[in-house]
């Protein structure tokens, strides 16, 4: 069409487009960079994608982009170093949170709605809104889960679960958690320790569900063994945990049948997706691979520059994100559509 337009005003001259630099073509859709900050965490909604980042001076903020067009939204400055995130379900809230403060922002405009101070004494791990979206639960580096009423005349911290591993003397003393994880619903969560087993509890029961060990030959009592895990996602399709040994070593993990499959490959980030269906690693080497999560088989994989920081799948699963330094890059393979469409 261009050239049936144009052709006869410039024959003299070949038709070129200029400004385009990536000679090749690759499944990246969109590049956001910023030059003044570093970022460090990456979260996805239905229409934003958002950046945990930090200045030359550790003072923190939360980058929003639009997951359509890409477009930078908002900026949202916390002004510490931020600890724990996340998105409410109808996407119009972001919830961040740091060493002094719990702030609520509206998205997209920006405007901080609720400010609370932390809960007392610990760090905020994880968090999530409950689901009828009235409450917030924040799970805490010493193994409680505090929670705040939203709908309160004044809204205080409540204590609502104590995770404490009473019953594993055996196993040795439980160390500080390194990733605490709720799923989707806000009904289970995940305690992970570098030098003690991973834990699932229900936190509407207040109980434990199950703990993970580890089935190596000629170690340990029949066998087993209690590793520490550092990385943990969910697969709620499966009701299953993908998590990473502390030894670098990928596994999927059923905490009410203990049934356990592991995945003999190098990595230092893992990241389920939404649909259950998928899941990338990425190693020290910058190689990052897409896997079946039933079949534990790569579908995909591609080589970065320098090994990304973070990673992150958009909510349906066709699309992962991922950061390096000051740039965050959007990739569509085709891999993960077969795979919806196929289950191949």
């Amino acid at each position: 069409m261009v050239h049936s337009q144009f052709a006869r005003q410039t024959r003299a001259y070949s038709m070129s487009i200029s400004g385009i630099t990536n000679q090749k073509w690759d499944d990246s859709v969109a590049h956001m960079s910023v030059r003044r900050y570093r970022l460090s965490r990456l979260l996805c909604s239905r229409s934003h994608v958002a950046a945990v980042a930090k200045d030359h001076q550790s003072h923190g903020l939360t980058l929003i982009w639009s997951s359509l067009n890409f477009e930078h939204k908002v900026s949202l400055i916390q002004g510490e170093y931020i600890t724990a995130c996340c998105f409410d379900s109808s996407d119009t809230k972001y919830l961040s949170c740091s060493a002094s403060r719990v702030n609520i922002w509206d998205i997209p405009s920006g405007h901080l709605i609720l400010e609370s101070n932390s809960p007392n004494d610990s760090i905020v791990l994880g968090v999530t809104f409950s689901e009828d979206k009235t409450k917030i639960l924040a799970a805490c580096e010493n193994k409680t889960i505090q929670m705040l009423a939203l709908d309160a005349p004044q809204p205080e911290w409540q204590l609502l679960s104590s995770l404490q591993e009473s019953d594993a003397a055996s196993l040795g003393n439980a160390n500080s958690p390194c990733a605490m994880v709720f799923n989707p619903s806000g009904t289970r969560i995940a305690v992970a320790y570098r030098g003690f087993p991973l834990s699932v509890w229900s936190v509407e029961d207040r109980r434990m569900i199950g703990r993970n060990s580890r089935h190596v030959e000629g170690r340990g009592l029949n066998g087993l063994i209690w590793p520490g895990v550092d990385t943990v996602s969910w697969n709620t399709r499966f009701g299953m945990i993908l998590g990473k040994y502390s030894d670098g070593c990928v596994f999927k993990w059923d905490p009410y049948e203990q049934t356990n499959e592991e995945l003999r490959t190098s990595a230092r980030i893992v990241q389920c997706s939404p649909d259950g269906l998928s899941f990338a690693t990425c190693d020290n080497s910058g190689m990052i691979r897409l896997y079946n999560f039933q079949k534990f088989t790569m579908i995909y994989q591609l080589r970065c520059d320098e090994s990304p920081r973070a990673l992150a799948f958009s909510p349906d699963s066709r699309r992962f994100y991922e950061i390096r330094d000051a740039v965050c890059t959007a990739w569509e393979p085709a891999a993960l559509t077969d795979l919806q469409e196929t289950g191949d």
